[in-house]
C-alpha cells in the first residue's frame, strides 16, 4: 500500500512538473522566443510525454524556431493520436516542404488544401513540391487554381519558373524568376533557383552571386548554403568550401551530400582523417552511391589503410555495375 502511494505521488508530481514545463513554454512562445518555448516543451515532455497537445506545441515552437527537421518527429506523433486534424497535417506537410522532402509535403498538403481551397499561401508549397516530385500535371493543375481564386504573389511566378525550367525554357524561367524578385526583393527561394540555373549552365560566379543573396535574406537555409559551399569548392577557395561544409553539417549532422562533399575536399586539402571520418558517415548515410564508396576508397589508401580502400574501391565498381544494368 505504501509503495502504491509513493508511486501515485510520484505520477502527481511528474505530471505536475510537466504541465510548468509546458505553461513556461506557452508564455516563451507568447514572447515570441520559440527556442525556449522549444526547450521547455521539451523537458516537459521528458517527464510527461502523454500530456495532451504537448507534441503540437513543440512542433509548432520548432517550426517558428526555424528548427523544422527538430519540429518533424513530434508532429507525426500528434498526427497519429489525431489523424484527421488538419491544423497537424498543414504544419507538418510545411515541415516536410522546409526540409525537401517533396513527396511526403505533396501528400499531406492536398489533403489540406482540399479542405482550406481559399487558403492561397499553402497552394505554393503545394504546387512546388509537386513540382519537385516530378508530378507535373498534378502541378500544373494547383497552379491553375492559384490562378482561378485570384493570387498574385511573387510566389506564383516562381511556380511558373519552375514549370517552365521542367520543359527546358530557361530563358523564360530566369525572366519569372526576375519577375518575383520585382514585385518582392525578399521573397524566398528566388536567388536560390537562379543559382541552380546558373549552377547547371556552369556559371558558378553568378551562382555563388544568388546563393549569397539568398542566404542573406534566410540565413538558416542549408540548401542554399550547401549550393554556395559546392560552388566555392568548384572554383577551388578550398579553405573557405571546408569551412561552409563544416558548418552545414554541424547544423544538418545526417545531410549525406555535404559529409562527402566535405570529406572529398579535406582529402584535396590532405587532411586524410578528417577525410575518412567525414566519408565514412557519408558511406553509412548513402550506402548505395558508388562515388561516395570510390572517395571512401581513395582516403583509406591516402590513411594507409590499402586493402580496405581496395574493397571499397570494388563496392564502388559493384554498384556503377548494376546501376548500369537497371539502365539497360
Amino acid at each position: 500500500a505504501k509503495a502504491e502511494k509513493l508511486k501515485g505521488e510520484e505520477t502527481y508530481y511528474t505530471k505536475v512538473i510537466a504541465a510548468a514545463h509546458n505553461s513556461i513554454g506557452l508564455l516563451r512562445a507568447e514572447q515570441q522566443d520559440f527556442r525556449e518555448a522549444s526547450a521547455q516543451f521539451a523537458l516537459a515532455a521528458k517527464w510527461n510525454p502523454n500530456q495532451e497537445g504537448l507534441n503540437y506545441n513543440l512542433g509548432l515552437a520548432n517550426y517558428k524556431a526555424e528548427l523544422y527537421k527538430e519540429a518533424i518527429p513530434a508532429l507525426e506523433k500528434e498526427l497519429k493520436i489525431k489523424p484527421d486534424n488538419i491544423a497537424i497535417k498543414q504544419l507538418l506537410g510545411l515541415s516536410y516542404f522546409m526540409t525537401a522532402d517533396y513527396a511526403r509535403s505533396s501528400t499531406l498538403l492536398s489533403e489540406v488544401v482540399a479542405v482550406k481551397t481559399q487558403e492561397a499561401a499553402l497552394y505554393y508549397p503545394l504546387a512546388l513540391s509537386l513540382l519537385k516530385d516530378g508530378k507535373l500535371e498534378a502541378a500544373n493543375r494547383v497552379i491553375e487554381q492559384m490562378v482561378a481564386v485570384g493570387v498574385k504573389s511573387p510566389q506564383l511566378h516562381i511556380l511558373f519558373s519552375q514549370a517552365h525550367y521542367e520543359r527546358g525554357e530557361v530563358a523564360k524561367a530566369l525572366e519569372e524568376l526576375r519577375t518575383a524578385l520585382s514585385l518582392d526583393d525578399k521573397v524566398r527561394l528566388a536567388h536560390f533557383y537562379m543559382g541552380l540555373i546558373h549552377l547547371k549552365a556552369g556559371k558558378f560566379q553568378d551562382a555563388a552571386r544568388e546563393f549569397e543573396q539568398e542566404l542573406a535574406l534566410n540565413p538558416n537555409d542549408f540548401q542554399a548554403k550547401y549550393h554556395l559551399a559546392f560552388v566555392v569548392l568548384a572554383q577551388q577557395e578550398t579553405d573557405r568550401g571546408i569551412a561552409l561544409m563544416r558548418e552545414i553539417v554541424r547544423e544538418q549532422p545526417d545531410f549525406a551530400d555535404a559529409r562527402y562533399e566535405l570529406g572529398k575536399a579535406l582529402l584535396q586539402k590532405g587532411d586524410v582523417k578528417g577525410s575518412v571520418e567525414s566519408l565514412e558517415i557519408a558511406a553509412r548515410l548513402k550506402p548505395n552511391q558508388a562515388h561516395v564508396h570510390y572517395q571512401l576508397g581513395r582516403a583509406y589508401i591516402a590513411a594507409g589503410r590499402k586493402a580496405e580502400g581496395e574493397s571499397q574501391l570494388e563496392i564502388s565498381k559493384d554498384l556503377k555495375e548494376r546501376a548500369r544494368t537497371k539502365i539497360n
